[in-house]
């Protein structure tokens, strides 16, 4: 079966990519006669010019031209071999070999957002093989010169101003069949349309991204003795742009793009679909006069992607007005101070040069406007009060207690109430011997033992309630200010055991002689809420092996806290158990039964905030 390749990319020169275009070309099984022969009109080539000077070849930019600035512009494409013939045996048919055209368009901005274009593109040159060898295989020559479909459309930018790093427009425009109905690739016989979506992304220092997506809706034609069809399209572009040269007149950029389209009912399918690149560049002179040359291949065998393209533009777009610098005002200076009246606040006053505010116009006699004249201030420029004569307080030690006022200034005051407004450090407030920064009363006396608090007495028993086992119960003092005998005794630091604690021989197992002891303990710990943190020690003797002995010392401690815990519900969170083993012995080099007994034993202390 014959197959026609719509357009090539036979690099004649690399690559052998004639062979590849017609493998991939067997979806289209008719000749190209039969198409023309049913009057399937289309437009062979596949370059349309931006609408605007301003715009990147075929690449609309979201941009206006300015409120009533207009542009013209001249695009000429020249595309090699945009349609051959390439049947399964047999020589190929370049049905078009060389196309020549070009295209002239007008462009108007209006309110710096709309933009109105209008185009005319014309066939200069459509040339193949001869017409006896076309005919001699059953094809029709190509139309030769003629006009192709003119074009009207608009544009209006949605969001982003020259400045903005990103820009969308949308862009319509569409087609008429001026080309007449006896042609058959120079465009269509009917009204097409083409909506586009248009986006900028600007990279700094002129560089820019430009995307355009769209779509071409026509009537939809298919010929009955062809596979040919031309059907709404989808259309894309993404091109890159930057400028490589500038000078106070001219501008030159660079342009590389890639763009294409494909037939929705086929999307991407080789015959329907067209793809081509092209890198050039345009020069911009400040007379509005715009050049540009580009040049690039086909990327797709689709229909009118030719081997490679060339393109040449001259344009113009008128350049934005100047603004006219309105005449400039007689300057009227009332008071003669070298300021003139529409800038000086004080128009009948001069103002008085003395580097404080000399813009103004105005005088300034107190310029720290502290409220002591400039000629009564020690310090003019800085405000300070009148009994400073005008300069600032100072306060060396920064404690906020000026130095004028302040007794010591060089010891900074410490700040907790007491006596604060004399600048001097009040280390102990109470005089009770214990520095504030220790004393949980720092304004009221008390001894160490009771953290600088005086001592109390609630049950008024005649015991001090730091050293009182019953704090809320009277009791003798032979009996620790309890009612009944006891087994323990407050002291400062610690918890006095009177009697000792029994374990079963190198076991953890308290024996039951003791449980009155610990109960003991449990009750006057619990009437002693304020000692937060109690330690419980293990001490053994030294016979045995020491790891063994830290060890036994340890598990004993927590079987004590154990027992308070949970036999006198003595809080867990209060307790620290602590083994030293034979290391804290209270007889140095025991030799006795009476010595090592004295050495095993259990010791609870109280853990002060410091030691904490």
């Amino acid at each position: 079966m014959e197959t026609i390749s719509l357009a090539r990319m036979n690099w004649r020169w690399s690559f052998g990519w004639r062979a590849l275009v017609a493998s991939a070309s067997i979806a289209l099984a008719t000749t190209i006669s039969s198409a023309v022969a049913a009057q399937d009109a289309a437009t062979l080539t596949r370059y349309r010019p931006g609408p605007t000077p301003d715009d990147d070849f075929h690449l609309s930019r979201p941009a206006d031209l300015g409120h009533l600035r207009f542009g013209a512009q001249l695009h000429v494409d020249y595309a090699n071999d945009p349609l051959v013939w390439l049947p399964d045996a047999g020589p190929q048919s370049r049905i078009v070999a060389h196309q020549l055209s070009a295209s002239v368009g007008f462009a108007l901005g209006l309110a710096d957002r709309l933009v109105f274009f209008a185009g005319l593109p014309v066939v200069a040159l459509m040339r193949g093989d001869s017409e006896e060898a076309l005919l001699a295989r059953g094809l029709g020559p190509p139309d030769g010169a003629g006009l192709a479909n003119a074009q009207l459309g608009g544009r209006v930018r949605l969001y982003g101003e020259a400045s903005d790093v990103f820009a969308l427009a949308l862009q319509a425009t569409a087609t008429f069949p001026t080309a007449g109905r006896s042609q058959r690739l120079r465009g269509e016989d009917f009204l097409t349309l083409r909506p586009e979506v248009l986006a900028e992304l600007r990279l700094g220092r002129g560089a820019r991204v430009v995307l355009n997506l769209g779509a071409i809706v026509r009537r939809n034609v298919e010929s009955p003795e062809t596979d040919l069809r031309f059907s709404d399209e989808l259309t894309f572009g993404v091109g890159v742009a930057m400028p490589v040269w500038t000078t106070a007149a001219v501008r030159v950029d660079a342009h590389a793009q890639i763009y294409g389209n494909t037939a929705f009912d086929d999307a991407f399918g080789r015959a329907q679909s067209a793809l081509e690149a092209t890198v050039g560049a345009k020069l911009f002179h400040e007379t509005g006069i715009v050049v540009g040359l580009a040049a690039g291949p086909g990327l797709a065998p689709g229909f009118g992607s030719p081997d490679v393209r060339v393109i040449a533009s001259v344009a113009y777009a008128r350049r934005p007005r100047a603004p006219v610098e309105p005449a400039p005002r007689p300057v009227v200076d009332t008071d003669g101070d070298g300021i003139a009246d529409d800038r000086d606040r004080c128009v009948t006053q001069p103002e008085d040069v003395d580097g404080f505010e000399d813009e103004d116009g105005c005088p300034d006699l107190d310029h720290d406007r502290d409220g002591v004249d400039d000629d009564l201030d020690r310090c003019p420029t800085e405000p300070g009060p009148a009994a400073n004569e005008g300069c600032p307080d100072t306060d060396a030690d920064g404690d906020g207690v000026v130095d004028r006022l302040d007794r010591c200034p060089s010891e900074p005051e410490d700040r907790d109430g007491f006596e604060d407004a004399d600048g001097c450090p009040d280390p102990d407030n109470d005089g009770d011997g214990l520095l504030d920064a220790d004393d949980a009363c720092p304004n009221e006396s008390g001894p160490a033992a009771n953290r600088g608090c005086p001592d109390t007495d609630r049950d008024g028993d005649g015991v001090v309630d730091r050293l009182d086992n019953c704090p809320d119960v009277p009791g003798a003092a032979e009996n620790q200010g309890c009612p009944t005998e006891q087994l323990v005794r407050m002291a400062e630091d610690r918890l006095e055991i009177l009697d000792a604690v029994y374990f079963a021989t190198n076991r953890d197992v308290i024996q039951s002689r003791s449980f009155p002891l610990l109960e003991n303990v449990a009750r006057v710990l619990n009437a002693h809420p304020e000692i937060r943190r109690i330690r419980v020690e293990g001490h053994t003797d030294s016979r045995g092996r020491r790891d063994a002995n830290v060890a036994l010392s340890q598990r004993r401690a927590e079987a004590v806290v154990r027992f308070l815990v949970e036999r006198g519900d003595v809080a867990a969170g209060r307790f620290e158990a602590r083994g030293f083993g034979p290391d804290r012995p209270l007889v140095e080099r025991a030799r006795s039964r009476a010595d090592h007994a004295r050495n095993r034993r259990v010791e609870i202390h109280f853990v002060r905030d410091a030691e904490e």
